[in-house]
């Protein structure tokens, strides 16, 4: 489950981390905290529907090709941007894979490049975080 949460919140300002096992039960997991942490922030169902679709994508990525252990995921709220980053500990980058309509896997990246306003890969010494950017209307 979650093995530590930070949390920072000001006025439409919000910071949180939580890390979790690097496995498909905690994409699960990873839908819930981030719904739970935007719908408390006040974001509108739109953008938390994307922010958590985009993040099981991540962390299912992660837990399907990266062999890590544990994985990270920070979401950050400054005026009205959203940023995601999940973050694991292989420095290997993801890689867009051909899909046909059938096909069960291959299609993580293409969905974060279609719905995500920005989205990119950080590489460090201890791996690297996938992270999107998402458009947060004023309320």
């Amino acid at each position: 489950m979650t093995a530590a949460t930070m949390t920072t919140k000001t006025s439409r300002l919000l910071h949180c981390t939580t890390n979790l096992a690097c496995t498909p039960a905690s994409v699960r997991i990873a839908r819930t905290w981030v719904h739970q942490w935007l719908i408390s922030d006040g974001a509108p169902e739109a953008v938390t529907t994307v922010a958590v679709q985009l993040t099981s994508e991540l962390v299912a990525n992660a837990a399907q090709w990266t062999g890590c252990s544990r994985v990270a995921i920070r979401l950050r709220v400054n005026n009205q941007r959203l940023r995601v980053d999940v973050e694991d500990g292989s420095r290997s980058l993801p890689v867009r894979l051909p899909a046909d309509w059938d096909d069960e896997n291959g299609r993580g990246l293409n969905v974060l490049q279609a719905l995500a306003d920005r989205w990119g890969v950080t590489v460090h010494p201890l791996g690297k975080a996938v992270w999107f950017e998402l458009r947060v209307p004023a309320s």
